[in-house]
């Protein structure tokens, strides 16, 4: 009897435990991934869902801080000492990606079972960034099987049938993949507020712009989701994201980097937004055209000119102003002779070209539109900006744009005069922070003229509505458009942040083919300490006030305007569309063959445009530049790389269609850290998405299957005694 009573005790112990044991959390919590304190590392792979599952891995694992802090070269040092697996980068990537996104809207789409996939099956055959997770620009830098909308809401399944060329040279690199960066339809904008896709914020106060165009990848790269992200920039579109989000941003000399057309008449170049110095360096010796012509990059005996004005006229925050005049006082430190100069270029002309070769490239709306759903462009189909240029393209002659070429050749003759005194120019990237996230910088009055601008009769009085809307944007960012006409060299450089917590870069222009040289420079600002970067151990969205902003005019905007704006929850996406090798076959909208190579020479169209627009075809064809036969007067259509091309005449079609596509504070707790200290961005938010870790959940548990055990084991023990 004793033994039968020692047995069922036994039973009942036994029951319990198993009852209550196989019940308890099996999420890891925040503290367990991210701690940068306890320098916590993972003791198994990240599942899809950031749970743990053991595996059987013997690698050594990183913690999600550290992750989100190193460098692309680190990482890949990492995987190819085999200290981690790029599988691991890849889960990592995804993880960060699920706590910062929803607050950012920075990543639009993913490929998860693709990417790890290939992460599983990469060699190591030398690649510089061996099994690194990058983000791809959803403009221009197309992936097979996942968007190529353009950003028009009418092609948002429209697919790639292939990898671009950007795609597929980074890809070479050992790059891995993982999904696609937000950005404003046709990259037309100098922030990221896609009527598809929705606002892109700072990862510094989401209630901010992350800039545009290249506004995904900035805010990715600056939260850590990806140590690099694509971008492209054919007025601004990777120096303003990396000025208003405290990175890297490079626009190197035109045709210095693979894949970036060397015609004059190119704007757009190619390159990844980074946050260091030595991933800049590593990738654009990677990516450099074996035929460019470099400079010397010796900074002994140059001269440094500097200006503090708007080539436009427009107002310079005293913030903007601040930042360079410490670049200045650390420069005569370092021994170089700094002057303040007078720009020889009139600003206000050279926008005026600007604009004028750029309003053509918003005919691919209607031509993709016509492609796809056999009818005319009506006015709810695109921005209203994408409107209003379209309409004005209609009226401006071939002669009208070859002027204003003829304008920005002679713009680049003034400035490599001056270069010859002052090889290095700095300003500021950018002439104030960054605005509200749910600010358009447009007016109500101004948007109901553009909606009407097909009733002005003349060209001049619609390129003045153009230039009257731009405003208000080009007074944030006036200083970046020149080198995309000049087709110098451009580095932003993260070394000032406002009182308010906001970042403002400076930068740095270069004669062509200085490319080499201007990285030198960035690397002397960094090595001494100057970069201000984000490391945020708690952040709060706030309501900006009138006080957030930087004390700068900017027409359009009110103080009111300011101090009832607020982040829109309603635009920023928190489900991420994920593509399948399926979608390489299947979809609900038609798929693109891209070439992204060959679209080169597509204009600016606004303070800044970038990227490529690709996509156009029920066919599955694609849009390319022949920019050596035309002055923006044709696209070029292939089906396939290899196959025999036709060309789309912009005059036959009556548009004037100048390139395959344009580019287009408050934080509490807020810090920043000097890269010399190499300290661990700890990036955290309240109302970020963590891992799902339900308290609750082991008490439900505990009554649905520990009591039930218990009643057996009592039933049990019932019908023993």
């Amino acid at each position: 009897m004793k033994k039968q009573r020692f047995r069922t005790t036994i039973y009942l112990f036994l029951t319990l435990i198993t009852g209550l044991g196989i019940t308890g959390p099996v999420v890891a919590s925040d503290s367990t991934i991210s701690s940068s304190e306890t320098q916590m590392t993972l003791s198994s792979e990240i599942s899809d869902t950031g749970e743990l599952s053991d595996r059987g891995t013997a690698v050594q694992h990183l913690s999600l801080s550290d992750y989100s802090k190193l460098s692309a070269n680190d990482l890949a040092e990492k995987v190819r000492s085999k200290e981690v697996t790029s599988e691991e980068l890849v889960r990592l990537a995804f993880l960060q990606i699920k706590q910062e996104n929803p607050k950012l809207n920075a990543v639009i789409s993913t490929r998860k079972e693709q990417a790890l996939k290939e992460a599983k099956e990469l060699q190591d055959s030398g690649q510089p960034f061996l099994g690194v997770p990058i983000l791809m620009k959803g403009l221009g830098h197309t992936v097979a099987g996942m968007s190529n909308s353009n950003g028009f809401k009418f092609a948002q399944h429209e697919m790639a049938r292939s990898d671009g060329s950007v795609t597929r040279v980074l890809k070479e690199l050992g790059f891995i993949v993982i999904g696609q960066t937000n950005y404003p339809e046709l990259g037309f904008k100098n922030i990221t507020d896609s009527k598809l896709y929705g606002n892109t914020g700072s990862p510094w106060n989401p209630a901010f712009q992350a800039g545009g165009s290249s506004g995904g990848s900035g805010a990715a790269v600056a939260s850590g989701m990806t140590p690099v992200a694509s971008g492209s920039d054919a007025g601004g579109s990777i120096r303003i994201p990396a000025s208003w989000n405290g990175i890297v941003g490079l626009k190197p000399s035109r045709g210095m980097i693979k894949g970036s057309g060397t015609s004059a008449k190119n704007q757009v170049v190619h390159f990844p937004l980074t946050k260091n110095m030595l991933d800049t360096s590593k990738l654009f010796e990677a990516l450099k055209n074996p035929n460019a012509v470099e400079l010397s990059d010796d900074t002994a005996g140059k001269k440094i000119g500097y200006t503090l004005e708007s080539p436009v006229g427009t107002p310079v925050s005293a913030d903007a102003k601040t930042a360079v005049l410490e670049a200045v006082e650390f420069l005569k430190e370092q021994g170089f002779e700094v002057s303040e100069v007078k720009m020889p270029v009139d600003g206000k002309k050279l926008m005026e070209s600007y604009y004028t070769i750029g309003a053509g490239s918003a005919g691919m709306a209607a031509y993709q539109l016509s492609r796809l759903e056999k009818r005319p462009l009506e006015i709810d189909d695109v921005d209203i900006l994408t409107w209003a240029l379209y309409h004005t393209s209609k009226l401006i002659p071939k002669e009208d744009v070859a002027k204003a070429w003829e304008f920005s050749a002679d713009a680049a003759k003034k400035m490599a005069e001056l270069h010859q005194t002052y090889p290095l120019i700095l300003s500021p990237t950018t002439a104030a922070t960054a605005p509200v996230v749910d600010d358009d910088l447009l007016t109500p009055e101004l948007r109901s003229q553009m909606a009407e601008i097909e009733n002005l009769p003349t060209k001049e009085e619609r390129l003045k509505l153009i230039y009257d809307q731009w405003l208000p944007a080009l007074t944030l960012t006036p200083f970046t458009q020149l080198a995309n006409l000049t087709g110098e060299p451009a580095i932003s450089l993260p070394t000032y942040v406002s009182d308010r917590g906001l970042p403002l870069g400076i930068q740095i222009n270069g004669a062509v083919g200085s490319d080499s040289l201007l990285i030198k420079m960035g690397s002397l600002f960094e090595e001494h300490g100057k970069f201000k970067q984000l490391t945020v151990d708690e952040t709060e969205t706030t309501k900006p006030t009138d006080t957030t902003i930087s004390s700068i005019t900017r027409p359009s905007i009110t103080t009111t305007d300011i101090t009832n704006a607020e982040i829109s929850e309603s635009s920023l996406s928190t489900q991420i569309p994920e593509t399948s090798d399926k979608m390489n076959t299947k979809s609900t909208g038609t798929t693109t063959e891209s070439n992204d190579s060959a679209n080169n020479s597509e204009s600016p169209v606004v303070s800044s445009m970038d990227g490529k627009i690709n996509s156009d075809a029920n066919l599955g064809t694609t849009k390319t530049i022949n920019e050596e036969t035309s002055t923006s007067a044709h696209h070029q259509i292939s089906t396939d790389d290899d196959e025999k091309s036709e060309k789309y005449d912009r005059n036959a079609a009556n548009q004037s269609i100048n390139s395959s596509s344009s580019e287009k504070e408050e934080t509490t707790n807020t810090k920043m850290r000097n890269t010399s200290e190499k300290s661990s961005p700890n990036v955290k938010s309240d109302n970020r998405i963590l891992p799902k870790t339900n308290e609750k959940l082991p008490v439900i548990s505990y009554l649905f299957v520990g009591l039930p055990l218990v009643g057996a084991a009592i039933y049990g023990i019932k019908r023993k005694f």
